[in-house]
């Protein structure tokens, strides 16, 4: 999971996005993500290996360049995976939530959906690795609870760091891609996994 976007409310505040999206990318074979991460590494030049072993060897759309994100893209775009994804467009947002409970309720809305449209079952264990969001214990585990107690599935949650799983920053650059087409209308990314794309849902239609 990977979530692209602001979380802040006010829009009228300078850098507000006007969305905030939740992305899922699941699939069965977790090793795939990390060979793509691997592919994607073989390509760079001993300089920008260097300078990402600085930052804990982890790759981020927002910092790559338009030829590492489109490599990425299209490595994954051979995978077999799925991807989901929900929005909420803040301007449909008529009462206020707490950002963490509003986080919770975009998370579970979107278990749900992979629930309705099957391509998860609640016979199956899944294990849901999002990235850590917060430093404040209190808040991982209100997060944690919820994701536990808030829906029907036979779920194990990992919260952990991109540097740690290979996978988050495979679903970082699936979201910075899906945020661009929504938030600035540019599809050249989200055009290059569209076959990968099982669900795209608003919050509040």
């Amino acid at each position: 999971m990977d979530e692209s976007g602001c979380q802040g409310l006010n829009l009228d505040l300078h850098r507000t996005s006007r969305h905030f999206l939740m992305t899922f990318l699941l699939t069965n074979n977790k090793r795939a993500l990390d060979k793509i991460v691997k592919k994607v590494y073989k390509g760079l030049s001993k300089s920008d290996i260097k300078h990402r072993k600085r930052k804990n060897g982890v790759l981020h759309a927002y910092y790559e360049d338009k030829v590492t994100r489109k490599r990425l893209l299209n490595f994954l775009a051979e995978a077999d995976v799925k991807i989901i994804t929900i929005r909420l467009d803040k301007r449909k947002l008529f009462l206020p939530m707490e950002k963490t409970a509003l986080y919770s309720h975009i998370t579970n809305t979107l278990l749900n959906k992979c629930v309705n449209n099957g391509i998860l079952s609640l016979d199956d264990p899944v294990v849901f690795i999002a990235s850590k969001l917060y430093t404040n214990k209190k808040y991982s585990n209100e997060f944690l609870q919820s994701l536990e107690n808030d829906n029907s599935l036979n779920i194990e949650v990992e919260i952990k760091a991109p540097f740690e799983d290979k996978g988050l920053q495979v679903v970082d650059f699936v979201s910075w891609s899906l945020f661009q087409k929504y938030e600035h209308g540019n599809t050249e990314y989200t055009n290059i996994i569209a076959n990968l794309i099982f669900g795209a849902y608003e919050l509040f239609e």
